[in-house]
């Protein structure tokens, strides 16, 4: 098969292609996303973002979203109908997509909350409150160990990577946050962010 080309006319070959490329798969290439437009209700054309179902048959230009303001396209079937998309995913659009958080990242972020479990109880920062500075300090020394070439925490068995620790720690952060679990013993606003921009500045500047 010939690789697919912005405004070549492609048709939607099975429901996982259409929901993210609307190209047949072995037609994507790497560093390119594809999608297709649609047209509203109101009559205006619009892109058809993550999530947008198209049946199987539908018949769709293409257009390459990697490049800035791509032109939007109808959605027709092979009568030449205009076809609105189903309404479910407009809603769905709406929140947050699940579907691009890696599963293998969800994997080792498990295996290290079912180590924490065993040890402290699952949630067990639902029923005591926590401090902010005890997570940001261990998701530091994880990320340090992986930095320096060690894969996996050295007092877990079975292993744990320790990127695994490092995600669930910010979760734990996160969830006791919204619970309102959580101690913040953070330090004073310090002035990090501006120094980088002032960083960053002068980089540019040093490169003219």
């Amino acid at each position: 098969m010939s690789e697919i080309k912005v405004g070549d006319e492609v048709e939607v070959v099975d429901e996982i292609g259409a929901r993210d490329y609307s190209v047949p798969r072995d037609s994507a290439r790497m560093g390119r996303r594809f999608r297709v437009g649609y047209v509203a209700p109101d009559g205006s054309i619009r892109d058809g973002p993550h999530g947008y179902f198209f049946p199987p048959g539908t018949l769709a230009l293409v257009h390459d979203v990697t490049a800035p303001e791509p032109a939007l396209v109808p959605i027709k079937d092979k009568g030449g109908n205009v076809l609105l998309p189903n309404p479910k995913a407009a809603f769905g659009a709406q929140k947050p997509n699940l579907a691009l958080i890696p599963p293998v990242a969800l994997h080792h972020a498990a295996m290290a909350h079912e180590n924490g479990a065993g040890k402290y109880g699952a949630y067990n920062w639902r029923q005591n409150a926590v401090e902010a500075m005890t997570y940001v300090a261990a998701a530091q020394r994880h990320l340090a160990d992986w930095l320096d070439g060690a894969e996996c925490s050295g007092d877990t068995n079975p292993p744990v990577h320790n990127l695994g620790h490092v995600i669930a720690c910010c979760a734990i952060l996160l969830d006791a946050q919204e619970q309102g679990n959580l101690i913040d013993n953070r330090p004073p606003d310090g002035a990090s962010a501006q120094v980088l921009e002032r960083m960053k500045a002068a980089k540019i500047e040093a490169a003219k």
